[in-house]
């Protein structure tokens, strides 16, 4: 299943195409090394953004979780549902931003052939520029998750 990382910021139209895809976020990025990297910078994981722009998706991703562990999954369902429209504070948004840009692109200059992680790295570079300019004028955001 390829998964999109889109961005939006509150008050703002969506636009027909998303504002920033992070294809390469969402496709190439392990969320638990996002997670673990951000929990070690002392700042919100990643995850703690995210909703999900077709809720229908949180079943599909629960459905596949439930082979592992049913209750987990059920457990995570619910949390992603009541989060699925939630809006958050851009400054907090780019201080995970920025710990995930500086991570990944070591492990980009450590790898330079690395197309995947220089995906990630773009896409990490957009969406700071993008967290940037909303926390300036205290526009909050949100990360939205689709197939």
């Amino acid at each position: 299943m390829s998964v999109f990382v889109d961005i939006r910021l509150q008050g703002k139209k969506t636009p027909e195409k998303p504002f920033r895809t992070g294809q390469g976020l969402g496709q190439f990025a392990d969320a638990e090394e996002c997670d673990a990297v951000a929990q070690a910078a002392g700042v919100t994981p990643l995850s703690q953004f995210y909703g999900y722009a077709d809720v229908g998706l949180i079943d599909d991703i629960a459905d596949a979780l439930e082979d592992e562990d049913a209750d987990e999954a059920k457990s995570w369902a619910e949390r992603a549902r009541s989060a699925a429209r939630q809006w958050h504070d851009s400054a907090a948004g780019l201080q995970t931003i920025s710990a995930l840009l500086t991570h990944f692109d070591a492990k980009w200059k450590a790898e330079p052939d690395d197309e995947f992680l220089e995906e990630i790295v773009n896409d990490l570079r957009a969406f700071q520029r993008i967290l940037k300019k909303a926390a300036e004028l205290n526009i909050r955001f949100r990360f939205e998750v689709s197939a």
